[in-house]
């Protein structure tokens, strides 16, 4: 958390951008890097360097204030459902049951949405 003359942010990524453009770059060089992003294609951005993808994945998942989760939703009642945080995991699980259960993948679930229905389900 930041706060300066009285503003305070809970954002992991403003508190981020407000460090870099404090101590290393300037604030063009990052607006010209945010706009670019802005306008990423439908299909996503080509990022060829294998460490640097990876790394810059890390590190967006650990500043996102995003905490989506994906929801294997079980349609037979005796089978309860099941959330992860990790996409890769979820996809191995789903690839798993999807034959011998009936069941959905949900992608994104916003955290406030699964403990509702974790809720529910209790």
């Amino acid at each position: 958390m930041i706060t300066t003359k009285g503003k305070t942010t809970h954002s992991k990524v403003a508190s981020f951008l407000y460090e870099l453009m404090r101590d290393h770059l300037s604030t063009g060089t990052i607006e010209e890097i945010v706009r670019h992003s802005e306008v990423m294609p439908s299909d996503g951005t080509v990022l060829c360097a294998g460490y640097l993808c990876r790394q810059s994945e890390e590190w967006a998942r650990r500043l996102s204030d995003d905490t989506s989760h994906w929801v294997i939703y079980f349609e037979d009642t005796d089978k309860k459902d099941e959330v992860f945080t990790d996409v890769k995991a979820a996809m191995a699980r789903y690839r798993e049951v999807r034959d011998s259960w009936t069941c959905h993948l949900f992608a994104r679930v916003p955290e406030s949405v699964v403990k509702l229905h974790e809720e529910e389900q209790k």
